[in-house]
């Protein structure tokens, strides 16, 4: 029984931020909104992509975000399951920061 509710939660999220990233356009415009974005990426090894040096993945259109963008280098999370790494972003708190 809790399993079902589980993936009701899930899918309550998913909507919610389906529905976020939806409205964003209506936001504003270019000229007075920063132009951002945020992928958060679970369960993926820190090479698993070309853009760390990986020579065996090249995703196009990663590789291209970052050569036109930023790509911070220092935001993993420790943690062995993968919650806080999701709750991270939410609550503007990190885990941990390694030096």
């Amino acid at each position: 029984m809790a399993h079902r509710g589980l993936h009701a939660a899930e899918n309550l999220c998913r909507g919610i931020l389906v529905a976020a990233c939806l409205s964003l356009p209506l936001a504003g415009t270019a000229s007075d909104r920063p132009n951002s974005g945020l992928f958060l990426m679970d369960e993926m090894g820190w090479r698993n992509v070309g853009i760390v040096g990986n020579p065996y993945v090249e995703p196009p259109n990663i590789d291209c975000l970052k050569k036109q963008g930023l790509v911070s280098a220092q935001t993993i999370s420790t943690a062995p399951n993968c919650a806080p790494a999701r709750a991270c972003p939410r609550l503007r708190q990190v885990d941990s920061h390694p030096r």
